[in-house]
């Protein structure tokens, strides 16, 4: 196909030089490279977050048999039931809230930083 184009041109003019000729495809494809470069590097880092996520939680659930357990002995030596569940909501809403800051955190800079990455996007202003 680039020979008809180079026939074209020259018929047209002869003093235009020709080279380097792709399709659209091809130069949309290398303008959009780092683009999608980045897109891909954030897909398999997320899949990769996501697999770490699972194995904490697999690991909390072998963790909490016991914990449970100790709740149930700190009951039975004494402890009150108030006295226990300040302890250990105590204990998650600590937990809960630094996750949520974290996340907002890394989801704003995550955000900034991935900004021109993407087109028409608007970021939330703060």
């Amino acid at each position: 196909m680039s020979q008809s184009v180079r026939a074209e041109v020259a018929a047209l003019d002869p003093k235009i030089p020709t080279f380097d000729v792709k399709t659209l495809e091809e130069h949309v494809g290398i303008s959009l490279f780092l683009q999608r470069m980045a897109a891909t590097l954030l897909a398999s880092s997320v899949c990769s977050r996501f697999r770490c996520r699972c194995r904490a939680l697999r690991s909390y659930g072998v963790y909490g048999q016991p914990a449970h357990s100790e709740l149930g002995i700190r009951m039975s030596v004494g402890a009150k039931q108030g006295d226990v569940l300040k302890t250990y909501l105590g204990q998650g809403l600590r937990l809960a809230v630094i996750g949520m800051v974290g996340g907002l955190v890394t989801a704003l800079a995550v955000t900034r930083l991935s900004a021109h990455l993407l087109y028409g996007v608007m970021l939330p202003i703060l």
